[in-house]
Parts: structure tokens; sequence; C-alpha cells
């Protein structure tokens, strides 16, 4: 009888934990095809956010635009700057970038570790994970705290569903109130930019080996 009450007391005690960790994705917005999602995430005042679409365009221009990453700066939205600052293979890619904010709010960087990864010769997510102490922080510009993120990439007929995840703990620059309020406009533009690219994007360009 006295285990039952210590294991009752323990699922009490454990509930508001496990109903944070395992919040639901909540839709905020949608249109042009795309939907965002948002949620808490356990420890953090910022929100993170779930964006998915679909795209009928070649695989490998899909895979081209996703492994540029110097061309992130033509569609990662309010991306300020961007650069490549080592590859040790095709694979593995570490990437300074800037994120513009809004006056009066500074701009924020961080250095991501970019993965690809494939299965056979079809890239099928790309992951994206901060390293704050990569670089000492530059004058003038907050760095993030925290950043974890992917991009995914699911057949679906002769479409692909492309998602696009991210959570991040910005540097104490932006009031996570704010973040919040306007999170879903992030990916929102991102993707829209990347469905553009992919449009405009030649054909004949595309790396047939990631078809």
């Amino acid at each position: 009888m006295m285990m039952k009450h210590v294991c009752f007391c323990v699922i009490l005690f454990l509930l508001p934990v496990f109903s944070f960790s395992q919040d639901l994705w909540k839709l905020e917005k949608e249109g042009d095809g795309i939907k965002i999602y948002t949620r808490l995430e356990a420890g953090s005042p910022y929100k993170s956010f779930k964006a998915v679409t679909e795209v009928t365009a070649n695989r490998g221009s899909i895979a081209d635009i996703l492994r540029d990453v110097n061309g992130y700066v033509n569609w990662f939205a309010f991306t300020e700057k961007v650069k490549l600052l080592e590859s040790s293979d095709l694979n593995n890619k570490y990437v300074y970038i800037e994120t513009q904010f809004p006056w009066p709010f500074g701009n924020e960087d961080m250095i991501y570790k970019i993965t690809f990864s494939t299965e056979g010769n079809v890239l099928t997510k790309v992951t994206m994970i901060g390293v704050p102490d990569y670089l000492p922080p530059v004058t003038g510009i907050g760095r993030m705290k925290k950043v974890n993120g992917y991009i995914l990439l699911k057949p679906v007929g002769d479409a692909t569903e492309v998602t696009y995840c991210m959570h991040s703990d910005l540097g104490g620059n932006i009031p996570a109130w704010m973040a919040n309020q306007y999170i879903d406009n992030l990916p929102y533009q991102t993707l829209l930019k990347f469905k553009k690219l992919l449009l405009d994007y030649p054909a004949t360009k595309a790396n047939l080996a990631f078809k």
C-alpha cells in the first residue's frame, strides 16, 4: 500500500514536467502552401518552430541549394551575413551566420555545424547545431546561446515534403516575449524564398547525383 502511495506521488510530481516537455505543436500561420507550427520547449523561454511545405522541384535542385551554404544569405530570411568557415568533407561544414533583428535590437550570430545526411545518393536531411564557442564573439554583435534545428526532405508521391524545424536560445538581446510574438515570420519567409528559388533554378544546373 505504501509503495502504491509513493508511486502515485511521483506521478503527480512528474506530470507537469511531462506535459511541458512534450508540449504539442500549435498551428500559428498558414498560406502559400506553407504551415507554421510553434511550441514551448522545456527549460527555455523561447519557442521553437516547425514549418512544412511541399515542392515538386527536381531533387537535384533541392540538394544543390541546400549544399550551397554561402547561398543561404539569398533565402534564409533576415540573414545579414553567411561565411563558410570549414568544410572537412562534402557532408560536414562549419558556417558563420549573422541574423538581422529590428531596431532598437542588435543583430545576433551563431556558428553552425551543418551535417548533410543521405540515403543512397539522395539528400534526406540537413542538421544545424550551434557551436557558440567555435569563434570568439564579434564586437557589436550578440552571440546566441544555443541553436538546434534541421531541414528534413521526405518523398510524397511526385513531390518532396520539406520540414524546417528550429529552436534558438538567443543571447539576451531580444526579449523572449517579443521573439515568440514574431517567430512564425522567419520560417514562413524562409520557405517562401526557398520555393521561389527552386522555381527559378535552372534544371540543367541540378546535380544529377542527388536526384
